[in-house]
């Protein structure tokens, strides 16, 4: 009797300790990166280098107009200049997004420039001082130009 008694308090304590100890942490291994062949990569590329052009051409035309002396025409160009960086930035984003195989150095100059021509789009709607204008038109051409040299 003494002995199933000093068992069944064995248990006890047994159970009581292991519910007070922290449970195991599981690591699961960390995935490995996804790996892409030559072929995907040019691929992935190609089409954002093509896309880029595209939009690339569009805020330069969008932002590059004059309205003349009509005042409908000044701030239907106006709006077009605001809009175009910005939903072209938009749409670069994500094409790049449905492009996992593009380099990580066209994905980050592409995303620098996304991030510039938006800061600039907002900064036109915002109707910012002049020489912040500069500096984000700055931005973009920096961006940009890193990007043309990846897509050349």
């Amino acid at each position: 009797m003494f002995t199933s008694l000093a068992i069944a308090l064995a248990a006890i304590g047994l159970a009581i300790s292991c519910w007070f100890r922290p449970a195991p942490s599981i690591k699961s291994p960390a995935p490995a990166a996804p790996s892409y062949t030559d072929q995907q990569a040019a691929g992935a590329k190609a089409t954002v280098c093509a896309v880029y052009e595209k939009v690339r051409q569009a805020a330069s035309v969008n932002t590059g107009r004059s309205g003349g002396d009509d005042p409908t025409a000044i701030i239907a160009v106006a709006a077009n200049a605001r809009i175009a960086p910005y939903d072209g930035g938009d749409y670069l984003s994500k094409k790049l997004a449905e492009e996992p195989a593009a380099s990580p150095d066209l994905t980050k100059a592409v995303r620098a420039l996304v991030s510039a021509y938006q800061q600039m789009a907002i900064d036109y709607l915002a109707n910012t001082p002049d020489p912040e204008q500069e500096s984000s038109r700055d931005a973009v051409e920096k961006a940009n130009a890193t990007v043309f040299g990846i897509c050349k």
